[in-house]
């Protein structure tokens, strides 16, 4: 009895601890990895001891109320145990699903974040102070900022004070989705053109906040600016062209009136024929420049071709009309030097007014206007 009473409590010792090797984690296993299965070592002793327990009765011949007794403990113990392995084999699946979940859950965010790294588009989540809470690797490539002390700073306050209402509707759409070019600071100071799309997940609970996704076009949107001056404005003298003068001409003006100057330039062609075309560039060039001094904010003035200029006045009341004419005579009848030698050409300017949105009848107009000017000057002379 002694033997069988000392046999399963080391029996028991052992299996318990033997269960807590085979299940531990080793520092060397990948996280997430498979675990150790549990030990059956602890109730294979607990049947042990039951052996035991009955074969040490059959040595003392115990009476029929023993071996009840017995036999129930035997029956509570197979119960037990069974429906103990049953639950720890329940949890072995649970876990394996669990631990396979977790790896699979790893190699995503791995996944995940080799693609962030090595995006060339920046991704940017603001809370709702305008905080950023999270910015990709790109940020530094475009913006100049590390993604970790970007954290915590405004990000409306790089945008460029122009492109705020733009920077606002991102988010302020019925869809709560918009899109946008707006410019970005750079810690250089610069401003960078970005193509932003913007979502406003703050009542994601896996988010909460606004994301924008965001692409730097700034080399291809001074291509465009670059194209678009080179298509509405003059080569030689940098003033805008015909269609830029038409574009302008059409727009809706304050007062629903505007006035146009057809300027054309006297002598210009003797000067062009008799010194050369490097000199009647440098005329034009001149002129240009002196017209550009005497316009106002919202003025325009443009090339039409040859000679001939034209001026869009912002302000159609007759006084400024009148002045800006006579400083335009004065200022193009000023002589030009050119290597000391003094060069004049004179001016016949033509005014037209009327109603914005028919350009071709206001430069008709202001055209013949020009013409009955040159030919009272000439018949005057």
């Amino acid at each position: 009895m002694n033997v069988a009473q000392l046999i399963p409590c080391i029996l028991v010792a052992f299996s318990l601890r033997l269960q807590e090797l085979q299940t531990r984690h080793h520092p060397g296993d990948r996280p997430g990895g498979p675990r150790g299965r549990f030990s059956r070592m602890p109730y294979l002793a607990v049947i042990a001891t039951q052996i035991l327990l009955v074969a040490a009765l059959a040595g003392v011949r115990p009476d029929a109320r023993i071996w009840g007794v017995t036999a129930g403990v035997v029956i509570i113990t197979v119960l037990v145990l069974t429906r103990q392995l049953a639950a720890f084999h329940d949890n072995d699946r649970l876990l394996t699903d669990l631990d396979r979940s977790m790896l699979e859950l790893r190699d995503q965010k791995e996944w995940f974040s080799s693609l962030v790294q090595h995006a060339s588009d920046v991704t940017l989540v603001v809370d709702d102070r305008d905080a950023v809470i999270y910015a990709s690797p790109a940020a530094g490539r475009i913006l100049g900022i590390d993604p970790e002390q970007a954290l915590g700073t405004v990000l409306r306050e790089r945008v460029h004070p122009v492109d705020a209402g733009l920077f606002d509707a991102l988010t302020a759409g019925p869809t709560g989705r918009a899109s946008a070019q707006v410019r970005l600071r750079h810690t250089d100071g610069t401003y960078r053109w970005l193509d932003v799309i913007g979502a406003d997940l703050r009542g994601n609970p896996s988010v909460r906040g606004v994301v924008y996704n965001a692409r730097d076009i700034t080399e291809a949107r001074a291509l465009q600016d670059k194209l678009r001056h080179q298509a509405t404005h003059d080569a030689l003298t940098g003033l805008a062209n015909r269609a830029l003068l038409g574009e302008r001409l059409q727009r809706p003006a304050a007062g629903g009136r505007i006035s146009v100057l057809v300027i054309d330039l006297d002598g210009f062609k003797a000067i062009n024929d008799g010194h050369g075309h490097h000199v009647g560039d440098h005329v034009l060039t001149t002129v240009a420049g002196r017209l550009t001094a005497l316009l106002h904010p919202g003025d325009l003035a443009a090339r039409l071709g040859g000679d001939e200029f034209a001026v869009l006045v912002a302000d159609p009341h007759p006084a400024r009309v009148d002045t800006l004419t006579g400083q335009i005579v004065a200022a193009l009848s000023a002589p030009i030097d050119l290597d000391g030698r003094p060069l004049r050409v004179g001016a016949s300017v033509g005014v037209a007014t009327g109603p914005a949105g028919d350009p071709d009848r206001l430069l008709r107009d202001a055209d013949a206007a020009m013409y009955r000017t040159k030919h009272h000057r000439k018949a005057a002379a």
